[in-house]
C-alpha cells in the first residue's frame, strides 16, 4: 500500500493514507453513533459494507453487539471479504 520511491517510502503518500484512514473512521463514528444511536441487539444494515466507511461501521456494530447485515456491489467484491 505504501509506494517505494528511491529506496525510501514516500512520506507524502504515507500522510495521505493515514489521513484517509482517520477520515473514514471519523465519518463512520459520527454516522453510526451520533446519527443512528444504535443499541445492543438491534439489526444494522450496511450498504457498501466492504468500503472504507462501511467496514468500520460494521466493526463498530459488531463490538456494540448488533446483528450486522452488509451488502456489496458484485460477487467479485463479495469474494474479497466478509463481515464475520
Amino acid at each position: 500500500m505504501l509506494a517505494h520511491f528511491r529506496g525510501a517510502y514516500s512520506l507524502h503518500l504515507l500522510n495521505t493514507v493515514c489521513f484517509v484512514s482517520r477520515l473514514s473512521g471519523l465519518i463512520a463514528y459520527a454516522g453510526f453513533f451520533e446519527i443512528c444511536k444504535p443499541k445492543k441487539g438491534e439489526k444494522v444494515f450496511i450498504s457498501a459494507a466492504l468500503g472504507s466507511v462501511g467496514n468500520v461501521v460494521g466493526q463498530f456494530a459488531k463490538v456494540l453487539g448488533c446483528y450486522v447485515v452488509g451488502s456489496v456491489g458484485s460477487e467479485a467484491k463479495q469474494s474479497k471479504g466478509q463481515l464475520n
